[in-house]
């Protein structure tokens, strides 16, 4: 076989291949209102009729009448959709209109958009999903890395957070003020009244801590079971002593109003000096709070 012929094979083998991809494809003869040319997927959506009458008589009645019936544009191109009644099918059409040999012609191809339109709402769907999986993972995220460095009981900054802010934040800071602060007795009171008594002395000094931190220049913990720390920049000397007795006097208002077991703190201040590393700061302000803790013991307060 002729290397010509080899390639002409070829090209009517792709030729068919191509329109097997179709779903639907037809010519018209527009003078004579015959459907020429159509594939088995024409004959499945119109009848067999469509093959062996105009398409007028084939398609009398029937809304895919107007697949043929479309006015021809200037363009001679045709694009646009039919919606077929009392279904959720649409067809998508495309026709062309072609002159040869003094005689008009008209090409079309049909896909039918109900597949379409459903593969378009699942991809809706799980696109969706995805955007609230993401969400979620983001707001898991936020909620990991918040509790990586808070109290979830008194929603202060736990441990961690003050090991990071001592690191990055206090430890060039040369007017430092540190409160030191422990509750009596938190041992004693979990045992005899239960841990939510416990967990109420708890949330009284957080509470109290809180109100103080909205100034602005004051940062509270939690760093223990019973251990809490007030630290303040840019402090006054006379701050540290002032902070303590507001936090006693917020205590004591509450204890008014919860009665058995009060809360009772002891606590421990320090101003940092210069030359005075931050980690003796930390080991004045704990030193003098233990002093206060023992005094406390002494005159008769739990301890």
């Amino acid at each position: 076989m002729a290397e010509k012929d080899i390639v002409m094979n070829t090209m009517e083998e792709l030729k068919e291949e191509l329109l097997r991809t179709i779903e639907c494809y037809y010519i018209v003869d527009e003078e004579d209102r015959r459907v020429i040319c159509g594939n088995t997927g024409l004959i499945s959506l119109c009848g067999q009729e469509i093959m062996d009458l105009p398409f007028p008589e084939a398609l009398k009645g029937s809304p895919l009448l107007n697949l043929f019936v479309q006015e021809r544009p200037e363009s001679n191109s045709l694009n646009w959709e039919l919606a077929l009644e009392g279904t959720e099918n649409y067809l998508l059409v495309r026709n062309r209109w072609v002159e040869l040999n003094n005689r008009t012609y008209r090409v079309g191809a049909v896909t039918c958009a109900k597949d379409i339109i459903g593969l378009s709402r699942e991809l809706s769907g799980l696109t969706l999903q995805y955007q609230e999986v993401i969400q979620q993972n983001r707001e898991l995220l936020q909620d990991l890395q918040w509790s990586a460095f808070h109290d979830h009981l008194t929603r202060l900054g736990n441990r961690n957070k003050y090991i990071h802010d001592s690191e990055t934040i206090f430890a060039g800071e040369a007017k430092i003020g540190i409160l030191n602060l422990d509750i009596n007795n938190l041992k004693l009171a979990n045992d005899r009244y239960g841990h939510d008594c416990g967990d109420r002395l708890i949330r009284q000094v957080g509470s109290a801590l809180k109100q103080l931190e909205e100034d602005g220049s004051s940062y509270a913990y939690r760093v223990g079971g019973d251990e809490f720390l007030l630290i303040c920049r840019n402090c006054p000397p006379e701050y540290p002593d002032l902070a303590a007795d507001q936090i006693l006097e917020m205590i004591r208002e509450s204890n008014r109003a919860y009665g058995i077991p009060p809360c009772e703190i002891a606590v421990g201040t320090a101003l940092r000096e210069p030359g005075q590393s931050f980690a003796d700061l930390e080991k004045l302000a704990d030193d003098r709070m233990y002093v206060c803790k023992m005094q406390m013991k002494a005159t008769g307060y739990s301890g």
